[in-house]
């Protein structure tokens, strides 16, 4: 197994993606991004790549000699997405495993702490009479907005 990925990283294109997708996985992690859509697409990136070179070398008169271009590239093809697949794999079950039950309780302590802030800063209003006052300047505003919009029309159709 050890001896096939060496193999396979031999491959400059290989390698290229490989390093890619490692950059993305870190990102992912210490950045705490989503990247792992783009890790996926970046393998099957390598599918696509990997199945152009093996189709460069094809023959279709000489089909004996033109198997070995193919299977190159289909190795390439098929290693770069398993690693890309693979690699998204583990950070979505890392993430799910270590990351999700701190994240919920936070999430959740920070959702109750904004509607509670929110349910007071609205009780203040309706002790306040500040109701009236925010009514009557959205009445304001959707004047000036009228006014704005027909001193549009006109300029635009004069």
């Amino acid at each position: 197994m050890i001896e096939i990925i060496i193999t396979a990283l031999e491959n400059p294109v290989n390698l290229v993606i490989i390093i890619a997708i490692g950059i993305l996985a870190l990102l992912d992690i210490v950045f705490k991004k989503d990247l792992k859509s783009q890790i996926v697409s970046l393998g099957v990136l390598g599918t696509f790549i990997g199945i152009f070179m093996g189709l460069q070398d094809f023959n279709p008169l000489d089909m004996k000699n033109s198997v070995n271009g193919i299977l190159d590239g289909l190795k390439t093809a098929f290693f770069t997405s398993i690693i890309g697949m693979g690699t998204a794999l583990l950070l979505s079950i890392f993430q799910r495993l270590f990351n999700k039950n701190m994240d919920d309780s936070n999430n959740q302590e920070n959702i109750l702490k904004e509607i509670s802030e929110k349910l007071n800063h609205l009780e203040k209003l309706n002790q306040t009479q500040e109701t009236d006052k925010i009514i009557g300047e959205l009445e304001r505003l959707r004047t000036v907005q009228s006014d704005t919009r027909d001193e549009t029309k006109k300029w635009l159709f004069a």
